[in-house]
């Protein structure tokens, strides 16, 4: 046991396997430098524990919301969802749901540029917004774990959208 804030871990593929299989909660708690080959964990029992916690989450909510403004800057978006690693939910099949024009590119760059600052790999999904109404209607499974599960809704245009579809129908 340490009694500074970060503590020297020995046994460094027991701290990976954490990073891997704990939830983000506990992810957020942790500290990899990984170019050092040393592994740090933050010590709980720390005075100011607490206080470095969230200093951590607000630097990864900071990133967060930096990523977000990058992409709509890209995009015209009619639907923008958040799930998977930003909501805590491992398993998902996707992180980030995308309907409508994006610059794929530019889409890719910012996203590798992400993925590197946060050292964890975002999976993405785009689509149109006519594919997206097809997948709504025949309820497709795929999107529906991401509308159903923990998610974050940054843009959802479709109520609008479905308005003026529906004025043009005789």
């Amino acid at each position: 046991i340490g009694i500074g804030a970060l503590i020297e871990v020995k046994d460094a593929t027991k701290i990976l396997n954490e990073k891997k299989s704990s939830p983000s909660e506990k992810k957020i708690s942790s500290v990899y430098i990984e170019r050092l080959k040393k592994y740090y964990i933050l010590n709980q029992n720390f005075l100011l524990y607490h206080e470095l916690r969230a200093l951590i989450i607000k630097s990864k909510l900071f990133s967060e919301k930096n990523f977000i403004k990058k992409i709509q800057a890209i995009s015209n978006l009619n639907i923008f969802i958040l799930t998977g690693i930003f909501t805590g939910l491992e398993k998902a099949k996707t992180d980030m749901l995308l309907v409508g024009q994006v610059d794929k590119k530019k889409l890719l760059t910012v996203i590798l540029e992400f993925e590197k600052e946060m050292g964890q790999k975002v999976n993405y999904t785009i689509m149109s917004f006519h594919e997206y109404k097809y997948r709504k209607e025949i309820t497709d499974r795929f999107l529906y774990d991401v509308l159903e599960n923990k998610n974050i809704i940054v843009i959802d245009n479709t109520i609008k959208e479905l308005k003026v579809d529906n004025l043009h129908r005789p």
